[in-house]
């Protein structure tokens, strides 16, 4: 390197970028030469164009940035670096100070761009780091990845928003650049906040939660209110699955049996929240990789032109691989209106196909009113045969009811007083008795709460001095009656 690295922000077009890449640069070249020092041939080490001599670690890293920006101005379909800001930011901060001419750097890297197509090369000097951090206890490695993938992101996605193509190829390179990473110092590359301009300095990653073992998750399942053929149902489901799981270990023969599951019920009854713990049962179980729930409905997979209804199932269940897929109203999605221009059952034939292609990794729960999920399952011989497993959701008994107010009620520290408590009981016994399919549950209770805390306010905000007692407790008063409410 010529000279060392400076930065005068009136010289770019995006001068956070280009103070980004600055800083970087700055924070990586020190390492980098050090381990380039280490052995003056490396194998594969980019060779200056001009004199068949080493190149400096500013010259490594213009290269590794130049193939970076070849690559994915390939894969957005740019007419040319030419008109690519992030490119020529960098090209003007760094041509006054590399070893060789730019222009070398950039015909070296348009060969190595032409040898080895693709997103999945590693950056050369990435390899380097990686080497110096084993040595060093450092965190080098992780920082240029950070850094590499951030230039990448910025060539691709300038001004717009990037192509499915586009951030599949993003996608591709980001497992490229951490795939083997380790971090040799324990430290969080974030924690080096001067690596960062304070104006462009990322998110700090959360730290990822520890995933619940299966006796956390069933202990979660009990403590819900009611619902106890629901857990009982799942409670020898999992039962059954472990054995199955034993025989197999075992080599002994196991019994072909689906995981997919129908969750009859009306609504605010607990199926989303029933569902969501049943992608964590089978995560801790090993029957799936991650666990997560995706939610959706009709609306989520049916579209209104040909073609289209297909792309959009087949985006909802990528969301949902290694998790549960949980279709809400599933009903609506068979002969909604009856037409030939209805694509329901499209979406329904398009679900059968990748339930059976990723049958090893994904569950699907259709959930709905009783009698509307019986006519949908009979809509179609596929989804009979995949969907025999059953578990009814009950609607809530007034005494349920209240315990799940009181529950609403302790999360944002109020309580029910006693005759309160048994006037919102006398109002849910009142609407459980006239209930039809379309009744609330969880849902009834959540509203009655909502009116409860707002007719508290008006009845004490206007009170000279309010105590804590005050604040905190519903009186009977503060309950809507059942006139009110239903």
């Amino acid at each position: 390197m010529n000279a060392e690295l400076t930065f005068d922000p009136e010289a770019y077009r995006d001068p956070h970028l280009a103070e980004y890449l600055f800083m970087g640069m700055r924070q990586l070249t020190p390492p980098l030469r050090e381990a380039l020092s280490w052995d003056e041939d490396p194998d594969d080490a980019p060779q200056n164009a001009a004199d068949d001599g080493a190149l400096d670690a500013l010259d490594v890293l213009v290269i590794d940035l130049c193939l970076i920006a070849i690559r994915f101005v390939s894969a957005g379909d740019a007419a040319s670096l030419a008109s690519n800001v992030p490119f020529q930011d960098m090209r003007r901060l760094v041509a006054p100070h590399v070893s060789a001419s730019f222009a070398d750097l950039f015909r070296w890297a348009v060969q190595e761009a032409a040898d080895k197509p693709g997103y999945a090369q590693r950056p050369f000097s990435l390899n380097l780091l990686e080497e110096y951090d084993q040595a060093h206890g450092s965190d080098y490695a992780l920082q240029a990845g950070v850094f590499f993938f951030r230039f990448g992101a910025a060539v691709v996605k300038l001004h717009r928003q990037a192509s499915d193509m586009e951030a599949r190829a993003l996608q591709q390179f980001h497992e490229t650049l951490y795939t083997g990473l380790v971090r040799a110092g324990g430290n969080d590359y974030h924690d080096d906040d001067d690596y960062y301009p304070p104006h462009r300095r990322p998110p700090r990653e959360p730290e990822r939660p520890k995933q619940p073992t299966l006796e956390e998750l069933f202990d979660e399942l009990n403590s819900l209110i009611g619902l106890e053929n629901v857990k009982h149902d799942l409670a020898e489901m999992v039962d059954f699955l472990r054995v199955q799981q034993l025989r197999e270990e075992r080599g002994h023969k196991t019994v072909p049996t689906s995981r997919h599951l129908v969750f009859y019920g009306n609504p605010g009854t607990g199926k989303t929240t029933v569902a969501r713990l049943l992608g964590g049962i089978y995560r801790a179980l090993g029957i799936l990789s991650r666990g997560h729930m995706v939610e959706t409905d009709r609306a989520g997979m049916v579209a209104g032109y040909v073609g289209q209804t297909a792309q959009k199932v087949t985006r909802v269940v990528n969301e949902a691989l290694g998790g549960v897929l949980f279709i809400d109203e599933a009903y609506a999605l068979a002969a909604y209106n009856q037409s030939s221009n209805d694509f329901g059952p499209e979406a329904v034939a398009t679900l059968l196909k990748l339930m059976e292609d990723h049958r090893d990794d994904l569950v699907v729960i259709v959930a709905g009113y009783p009698e509307k999920m019986r006519n949908f399952l009979r809509s179609n011989p596929g989804l009979e045969s995949r969907f025999n497993k059953f578990i009814q959701f009950d609607d809530y008994s007034p005494e349920e009811l209240t315990a799940i107010l009181e529950h609403f009620a302790g999360q944002y520290d109020y309580r029910l007083s006693e005759a309160a408590r048994r006037k919102a009981t006398r109002v849910f016994e009142a609407a459980f008795r006239l209930r039809d399919e379309v009744f609330g549950n969880a849902r009834f209770a959540r509203n009655l709460f909502e009116r409860a805390i707002n007719k508290q306010a008006s009845r004490i905000a206007h009170i000279e001095e309010i105590t804590d007692e005050m604040l905190f407790t519903l009186e009977p008063d503060d309950i809507p009656d059942a006139g009110e409410m239903i």
